[in-house]
């Protein structure tokens, strides 16, 4: 992903989010008060008509420039979200139709997860195949970014990728990542110190926590279990690209990675001014922290109309608190490649 200086974020990007929600209410509202002013319960249509038919039909509307293909996943996610929405928003007497929509539902998931797993063989084969010649990382990319392009579900599967690739890989990098020089992000503010710290913690409660509710209720158990070892890849992952990911000087600009989530170039252009910084660094609009559990020692300006990319579209962003263990090479790094310019 690369930060530039785009044109400006669309105004009307919750637009639709907004417009969804509600219709949502308004149906909660409608089907609520229904038995009090008709005296019978809800029907059914209006609700699937709003949730299943209309919204979709909206969603697919407003995004078909961006492609039929992300157009028609768009819409059938808010599908999906109306399926789940109506069978909170019906009362059990109300269901006739809907039931075969709650049928359906589960055959969607299977499908989804058939889906998943051929994605994961595919992905699979691309990193066995680059695995003695290319960084296992940017292999891992590349294959996602040629079958689908630079998309939300790319960045979304990107990050799930070396969640994995850095949780469960025993050499997770094997070749050096480009640039003509990095720094490391795990020594500033005992930052990977402080993650194996919380790693550990998690880990020894996680068996406790499971042994507890098993006593009350086993699904409870197993269901509250599975997302805590989740999470425990998730922060195994994050400590491992903590010591194993850099920020990189490149020709083009800062490759900015920081633990298992960001990976992000900012380009030398974008970059107004470089300076260094210290103490806690609190969470405002139109800033980025990129510290892990560490502190901050880097401060970059960004030049006005800035946008970064995230997961799900870009944001404008002023400022950029970065944690790295050279600062001053940093800076040194960052203000040659300006005053060259």
């Amino acid at each position: 992903m690369t930060a530039t200086r785009p044109q400006a974020t669309p105004r009307f990007r919750w637009a639709f989010p907004a417009f969804a929600a509600a219709v949502i209410a308004a149906n909660a509202v409608l089907v609520h008060q229904h038995p009090s002013l008709a005296g019978a319960p809800a029907p059914e249509w209006p609700v699937m008509f709003d949730l299943l038919l209309f919204l979709p039909l909206v969603c697919l509307a407003l995004h078909w420039r961006q492609g039929w293909r992300t157009a028609a996943l768009k819409a059938a996610a808010v599908a999906g979200l109306g399926a789940l929405a109506g069978s909170l928003i019906l009362p059990a007497d109300s269901k006739l139709l809907w039931r075969t929509v709650e049928e359906l539902r589960l055959l969607l998931i299977v499908g989804v997860l058939l889906v998943q797993a051929g994605v994961l063989v595919m992905l699979l084969r691309a990193v066995f195949n680059a695995r003695h010649g290319q960084n296992l990382e940017l292999a891992l990319a590349e294959a996602i970014r040629q079958r689908f392009g630079d998309t939300a579900f790319a960045r979304v599967l990107q990050l799930e990728g070396r969640l994995w690739l850095y949780a469960l890989a025993r050499r997770p990098v094997r070749h050096a990542f480009p640039g003509h020089r990095h720094f490391s992000v795990g020594r500033q503010g005992m930052n990977a110190s402080n993650q194996f710290a919380f790693l550990v913690l998690v880990g020894a409660e996680l068996p406790v926590a499971h042994l507890l509710l098993m006593m009350f209720d086993p699904f409870v158990a197993l269901v509250v279990t599975a997302l805590s070892a989740y999470g425990f890849l998730f922060l195994l992952a994050e400590y491992r690209a903590t010591q194993l990911r850099p920020v990189s000087v490149t020709e083009d600009g800062l490759q900015l990675r920081h633990g298992v989530a960001t990976d992000l170039r900012l380009d030398w252009d974008a970059i107004a001014s470089v300076s260094p910084t210290c103490g806690a660094v609190r969470r405002a609009r139109g800033e980025l922290r990129m510290v892990g559990m560490g502190e901050a020692n880097v401060r970059i300006e960004l030049k006005a109309g800035t946008s970064l990319p995230g997961l799900f579209g870009s944001r404008p962003v002023e400022r950029i608190h970065l944690g790295v263990d050279d600062p001053e090479g940093l800076l040194a790094e960052i203000r040659a490649r300006q005053s060259g310019a």
